[in-house]
């Protein structure tokens, strides 16, 4: 192989291998998604009307910030709260992706802010994961659905 073949190699496959960072798909504001209701009963025979339904039912968001950084927001019953942490790549396998994850005064049994949790990515704007703990309350296990946000 002559010097200019190599050189034409190299140059074709840095674009190629500098594009391979699995922890790119993660990156962005992903929202929580409810399953809707059947009705809009509220199962004692009341009409709510679907505004209203939609103004309670609670909502979260999570960013993955390509610094590292996380912010996790959520509504319920109207009120607003927030809480940031961090966040590192540590594998991919097949369609699990796993992050470790420290939110400063999350609560876990040992008294720990960092877990590492599993995103099974359905596509690529689907995702399932555990939801992140806001203020002092701690990690659960609960799995939700969460949907990439549009720009």
């Amino acid at each position: 192989m002559t010097t200019r073949h190599f050189a034409l190699a190299f140059v074709l496959a840095v674009p190629v291998l500098a594009g391979c960072n699995p922890a790119a798909k993660v990156i962005g504001t992903w929202d929580m998604q409810l399953d809707a209701p059947d009705s809009s009963a509220s199962g004692f025979g009341t009409y709510v009307p679907p505004a209203i339904q939609q103004a309670i039912k609670p909502k979260m968001n999570i960013e993955f910030k390509e610094n590292g950084t996380c912010v996790v927001e959520a509504y319920v019953g109207g009120q607003k709260a927030e809480a940031r942490g961090k966040w590192k790549y540590v594998e991919s396998e097949k369609d699990v992706t796993t992050l470790k994850v420290t939110m400063p005064g999350a609560k876990e049994k040992e008294d720990q802010a960092e877990k590492e949790i599993k995103l099974r990515f359905i596509d690529h704007n689907n995702v399932e994961m555990v939801l992140f703990p806001i203020g002092d309350d701690g990690w659960e296990d609960l799995t939700m659905k969460f949907k990439r946000r549009d720009f």
